[in-house]
C-alpha cells in the first residue's frame, strides 16, 4: 500500500510518519514538486520498526 503525505511547505527537509506498526517494514521514497514540475522519485529507503 503506498500513501502520499504532502509537507506543503517551502524548503521542509524532514517529515513525522505516525501511526508506524511495531516490527513491520516500511519503504519511503521522497519527490519534489516546484514550479518546472515533478521531480525524480528518490530510491526506497527501507527501515523497519521495532517489537513492542
Amino acid at each position: 500500500r503506498e500513501r502520499v503525505v504532502n509537507t506543503s511547505r517551502p524548503g521542509e527537509m524532514q517529515v513525522t510518519i505516525q501511526n508506524l506498526m511495531p516490527d513491520t517494514k516500511y519503504r519511503f521514497r521522497v519527490l519534489a514538486h516546484n514550479s518546472n514540475g515533478q521531480g525524480e522519485s528518490s530510491a526506497a529507503a527501507r527501515v523497519a520498526t521495532q517489537a513492542e
